[in-house]
């Protein structure tokens, strides 16, 4: 049979068994409420059955004005109820239900019926605030990340999360990232960089890369992390992005790539070897100016042995002072050779300092050497120049001396020459007294070559400049040597020099050459060889003679022993006037400054070589002359041993009294009439009163008042073709060569005789 279905029985059934509040209210047409029907779950879920409103008082206070308001509009207007509230009796836990409600429709006796379901819905309320509080703090720590932080699912890439850096950065809100596709957020270019490195964190693999973005501030450069999200069964799900801005850092690293570079350069571009080596000794770091100057390949230096750079004899000591540098006891400024790639050693001064730590490789050293070859040489040659200097000035102070006394006692001989000749000319060859008259001239020219000889060592210039032969100077010293040394020292002469002629003083000369042989038979002793020779030789540009002397042809004298030698210091001082290792008595340190002075005053060098046991060589290099020899004049040829016709005028010009008187005399012993000045303006004066008159003017060149240069040129003022014979006793060479570069004009150095003077005064007159 068919069972009806009673709808009410089977709501009852249910309610009753169910674990959620259900009841029935009905609503009169007054407003009036009535609980018509609670299940007993009310209790539970309610804490007490619903009768009318009382439940509400169970309702947390936050909830409980709004849900009193809802619950009436229910009430009263009816339709659906579906809100949240929280209870919080005082006699056990809050809860969290869910209220459902419906209107059922009127009942018989007027009025609606509502129905009410209301379930507890703590465990997931919990959950869920459990949810919502994770994903707080993770936002929480996300938005303070310094980072830009993203979630994007793995299958569609799409962002599911952004942190509040990531809107900032790209200038979205976070509902305008979230939801979408990366390329739509990082451009197409940058996706299309990006997806190789997707793929590989798709694949399980955690990756990163760096790569230009443009931002919402601007361009910049970022540093991507890709990590993958794994579930349980190993599948990627999601990808976590975490970006950082790394356009500082890239920054600093070009800055700190460039200040390297610049470094480095530096370091390659600087005058200096810079060395780093380790304990071992091997090479770390070669500058490109320290490999070039020992001939290594910068590039390949490392891990060479630094010490190979020394000579062999000095790498034990250069190891000991590494280990001393690395110890901190280092000497600073220390120096020593290195070989260079040409094989020449170069001095360097080396400066250390022991690098550690972030500096360098651990425990290096860094050797930084400047090479200080040229600047020792240029300091020794500086020095070399000072010595020179006070040499110079040494001589300076002597030759002024030397010229005045020359001066005074020249003058004194030219008196005493000057009547000795005269007389000479009168005394008949028979008489007793020519005997002394000869001899009396013969101590005047050794004192007049006395004073040549001071002034050529002075360098004060050549009293006499005529064409000299070198061969028979160096005969004459020789032969007087074979006759007056030791037999078991021999004397070799080797004369090669054809022909051998300069233009000088031979007496200045003939001394030059004899002292030198004196010290060359101090030097042998009792037995030995000196050997004296000559040649001729012609130096060209760049020769190593220079600049002492010209390029040209040069007669070179070579006096050589085999003595005992020179130490170096007494090699490099034994030009120095005084200077001398002889005992006291037998030396008087003037010798080699003598010769040294007169070489040099005729236009030519000196040179000495010498070793310790080894014996010594002077060269001497003088410039050749192709001007004729002269014959040498004898008794024969004096022409003013007889009185002579009337030659004409001498005006004679002369401030000392006793040389005006004796050159008068000479001068009227030659036939001529004489006509006296005491100085250059009186001289002047008188030519110009009689210009026609005067045949020769016989000039001194130092006087008071006037001088003779002045004079010669007011007299040639007023008669260029004047003949002027210069008569001086200290000669001033340049301004004597300037006037006699003209015509018409000769030198004769004081003292002279009478038939100097005869022969002067003819050659002069063309006679």
């Amino acid at each position: 049979m068919v069972v009806p279905f009673d709808a009410d029985r089977v709501f009852r059934l249910l309610a009753e068994n169910s674990s959620d509040a259900i009841w029935v209210v009905t609503v009169d047409d007054h407003g009036g409420t009535t609980v018509e029907y609670a299940n007993p779950a009310c209790a539970a879920v309610l804490g007490a059955p619903p009768a009318a409103d009382d439940w509400l008082d169970a309702v947390a206070a936050a909830d409980r004005a709004r849900l009193t308001e809802v619950w009436r509009a229910f009430l009263v207007a009816g339709g659906d109820l579906d809100t949240d509230c929280r209870l919080a009796p005082t006699d056990r836990p809050s809860r969290w239900l869910r209220l459902v409600g419906f209107t059922i429709g009127p009942t018989p006796r007027g009025g609606d019926r509502r129905a009410v379901v209301a379930y507890d819905r703590t465990a997931h309320q919990m959950a869920d605030e459990g949810r919502r509080q994770s994903e707080n703090l993770l936002r929480l720590i996300a938005d303070n990340l310094p980072g830009y932080l993203a979630y994007v699912s793995a299958d569609d890439l799409v962002y599911r999360f952004v942190n509040h850096r990531f809107e900032v950065g790209f200038g979205r809100p976070r509902d305008a990232i979230e939801g979408h596709h990366i390329r739509e957020i990082i451009g197409e270019s940058n996706y299309a960089f990006a997806l190789p490195f997707i793929e590989s964190v798709r694949a399980g693999q955690a990756t990163h890369y760096e790569n230009a973005f443009q931002l919402a501030d601007g361009p910049a450069w970022a540093r991507v992390n890709y990590v993958p999200d794994v579930d349980a069964d190993g599948r990627v799900v999601g990808i976590v992005v975490l970006t950082y801005d790394v356009t500082e850092a890239r920054r600093a690293r070009e800055a700190l790539r460039q200040e390297r570079d610049f470094a480095e350069l530096l370091v390659d571009a600087t005058h200096a070897i810079v060395l780093v080596i380790d304990r071992d000794g091997a090479v770390v770091r070669l500058n490109r100016f320290g490999a070039e100057l020992v001939g290594w390949p910068a590039d390949d230096a490392r891990g060479s042995d630094g010490l190979d750079m020394f000579p062999e004899d000095a790498r034990g000591a250069e190891r000991h002072e590494l280990a001393e540098a690395f110890e901190g006891r280092g000497r600073q400024g220390r120096i020593s050779p290195v070989v260079t790639r040409a094989g020449a050693a170069r001095e360097i001064a080396w400066y250390y300092r022991r690098l550690s730590g972030a500096t360098a490789d651990p425990d290096a050293l860094l050797c930084v050497g400047h090479d200080v070859t040229d600047a020792r040489r240029a300091e020794a040659d500086r020095l070399a120049l000072e010595q020179q200097l006070l040499q110079s000035q040494k001589l300076e102070a002597i030759g002024k001396l030397a010229g005045g006394v020359a001066h005074d006692v020249n003058n004194v001989l030219a008196a005493v020459t000057g009547l000795a000749s005269l007389l000479q000319a009168e005394v008949p060859l028979d008489s007793p007294a020519a005997e002394m008259v000869a001899e009396l001239l013969s101590v005047s020219r050794r004192g007049a070559e006395l004073t040549r000889n001071l002034l050529g060592f002075a360098r004060k210039g050549r009293y006499r400049v005529e064409p000299t032969c070198v061969n028979a100077l160096v005969r004459q010293v020789a032969a007087m040597l074979r006759r007056t040394i030791a037999k078991d020292v021999a004397v070799i002469t080797a004369l090669d020099a054809e022909p051998s002629v300069v233009e000088g003083d031979p007496s200045q000369l003939a001394q030059a050459i004899l002292n030198l042989t004196l010290n060359a038979v101090d030097a042998v002793g009792t037995s030995g060889a000196i050997r004296l020779g000559t040649s001729s030789r012609v130096l060209p540009d760049g020769d190593p003679w220079q600049p002492e002397v010209s390029p040209g042809r040069y007669i070179v004298v070579d006096i050589t022993d085999d003595g005992v030698g020179m130490t170096p210091e007494t090699l490099r001082r034994a030009t120095e006037p005084f200077f001398t290792t002889k005992p006291a008595g037998r030396g008087t340190g003037l010798g080699l400054a003598m010769a040294h002075g007169t070489v040099t005053g005729h236009g030519g060098a000196m040179n000495i070589r010498s070793q310790l046991a080894r014996g010594t060589t002077i060269t001497l290099v003088l410039p050749a002359s192709d001007a004729p020899l002269r014959r040498a004049p004898g008794r024969d040829d004096d022409v003013g041993a007889r009185p002579a016709e009337d030659r004409g005028v001498v005006l004679l010009v002369e401030d000392e009294s006793t040389v005006r008187r004796s050159t008068s005399r000479l001068l009227e012993r030659l036939g001529y009439h004489v006509r006296e000045a005491p100085n250059g303006l009186e001289a002047v004066e008188r030519f110009t009163a009689d210009p026609d008159a005067i045949t020769l003017v016989v000039l001194d060149m130092i006087m008071p008042v006037m001088d003779g240069a002045t004079a010669f040129r007011h007299l040639r003022a007023r008669s260029p073709r004047l003949p002027i014979l210069l008569c001086t006793a200290h000669q001033d060479e340049a301004l004597t060569a300037e006037l006699l570069a003209q015509e018409h004009v000769a030198l004769l150095a004081k003292p002279y005789d009478l038939q100097q003077l005869a022969q002067a005064t003819a050659r002069l007159l063309g006679r």
